[in-house]
């Protein structure tokens, strides 16, 4: 019996630790981690509005369909998908574009050009590894409606801007190409299969090179050829130095006015960034929709996974309601921004701002406390109130952890006098104010930081 009562005791006990297990894949933020979190939000979606982009909200679920469509088969492979009560395929968001798509389309009455961006979260089921998690958060910006040089480099642009926002400038290079370019280049080495081809030159940087050199001879490339071809996937060409290795390539098609257009997009970039952005045609990215230029960030020194990519997509809107609507966008996700961002000892919020710590030395006068407490948040600013029966020691050491600026003592005393102890923590000044002077110096600041009045 008492052998029996411990195997259930110790099968009961295992079960509830596997309960109480983070999900792998999963991430708990905790407050130091989300604090400097918070900064990649501000700059990235500042940094969008600045462009003139507007935010958009897209829903947690859809439909399989939705990226059975035009996503390949990769993508659909790594949906959480499920069947809902009423018998349809449906799947956790994997990413934005389609639902983008699915928005935009869904509606007539929406002027065009369209600039909008989100930052929320998306679920992939991949397997987990630096950088790469089962739910992540992504920012997404494109531009809907005009097809041109200037939309490209607006939004390719953009992805700079915020990069450069969050400090990362001279730490990471935009790599930059154009499928149409590429196919180009396929067509004349004898190579048919344009998609199977990009999947390979997808994994170049990946793939060792003999097992290259294998893949793309069995498309179709003359073998005498390959040496030469998998030297142009390797050279980082500066942007502006593009139109000669173009023309080097392009051999009696260089008037094409796609490929013009790849060269007037080369000469508007580096006014966004000088020294940022590189051609390297072995980018050509994984996924089956996009049409003409692609790109991807990367760190400079190649020890993360790509920080950012995107790309023209003008088919896409088509496939899914008919209509022709050219597309260029970009997606970026946090984990290896942040990942990178600790790198460069750039992971910190650094927005200083004013932070009341309302300390109540007497629990008997805690609801003026809370009044007053509640007028300083009113204002704009944050206000932390002690909740904690417990010595003005405690408080004040409270005060300090949590970065509080200012520290506020309404005791009975200060309530009996009908003033209050108002303290600058960083540099000690202290004063005694009556309580409608305090009130008087947050209203007249209106919504911001309070004024420390002179002694």
């Amino acid at each position: 019996m008492n052998d029996r009562r411990s195997i259930i005791y110790f099968s009961l006990l295992h079960y509830l630790t596997v309960a109480l297990e983070r999900v792998r894949g999963f991430r708990d933020i905790y407050p130091e981690d989300s604090e400097p979190r918070k900064r990649i939000f501000e700059v990235s979606e500042k940094a969008a509005e600045v462009f003139g982009f507007r935010k958009i909200e897209m829903p947690s679920v859809e439909h399989m369909d939705l990226y059975r469509i035009k996503s390949g088969d990769e993508l659909v492979s790594q949906c959480f998908n499920f069947l809902d009560k009423g018998g349809r395929q449906i799947t956790l968001t994997p990413e934005a574009t389609p639902t983008v798509v699915r928005m935009l389309t869904s509606r007539k009455d929406i002027p065009r050009p369209v600039r909008w961006y989100s930052f929320q979260k998306y679920w992939r089921y991949e397997e987990p590894q630096a950088g790469r998690q089962r739910e992540f958060y992504q920012f997404n910006g494109d531009i809907f409606g005009p097809s041109s040089a200037e939309v490209d480099a607006e939004v390719i642009g953009l992805a700079a801007f915020i990069l450069n926002g969050l400090g990362l400038k001279g730490h990471y290079r935009i790599l930059i190409n154009d499928r149409y370019i590429m196919e180009y280049i396929l067509r004349e080495n004898g190579i048919k299969d344009i998609a199977k081809a990009f999947t390979i030159i997808d994994k170049f940087k990946k793939t060792p090179s003999d097992q290259f050199s294998l893949d793309i001879e069995e498309l179709g490339m003359p073998k005498d050829r390959i040496g030469h071809f998998c030297e142009m996937l390797e050279n980082l060409t500066p942007i502006e130095q593009a139109e000669a290795v173009i023309q080097g390539v392009i051999h009696h098609n260089g008037s094409d006015s796609q490929i013009q257009r790849f060269v007037r997009l080369s000469k508007i970039l580096p006014a966004y960034s000088p020294g940022t952005f590189f051609l390297d045609l072995s980018t050509v990215r994984g996924l089956a929709y996009y049409t003409g230029v692609v790109f991807e960030a990367f760190d400079v020194e190649g020890k993360f996974r790509s920080i950012l990519g995107g790309g023209r997509y003008d088919n896409l809107a088509e496939l899914y309601s008919g209509q022709k609507i050219p597309a260029v966008g970009f997606g970026m996700g946090d984990a290896i921004l942040e990942m990178l961002l600790k790198h460069k000892g750039l992971f910190a919020y650094t927005k200083k701002e004013q932070k009341f710590y309302v300390a109540t030395p007497d629990m008997a006068y805690y609801t003026p406390a809370v009044i007053l407490a509640n007028e300083i948040r009113s204002n704009g600013i944050p206000a932390h109130l002690n909740i904690n029966d417990r010595n003005m020691g405690m408080q004040i050491k409270e005060a300090n952890k949590e970065g509080a600026t200012d520290l506020i003592v309404l005791g009975k005393q200060e309530f009996e006098a009908g003033n209050l102890t108002w303290k600058k923590l960083g540099s000690g000044e202290q004063v005694s104010i009556t309580y409608d002077s305090f009130i008087d110096i947050l209203r007249s600041r209106g919504f911001g930081e309070a004024d420390f009045p002179e002694v």
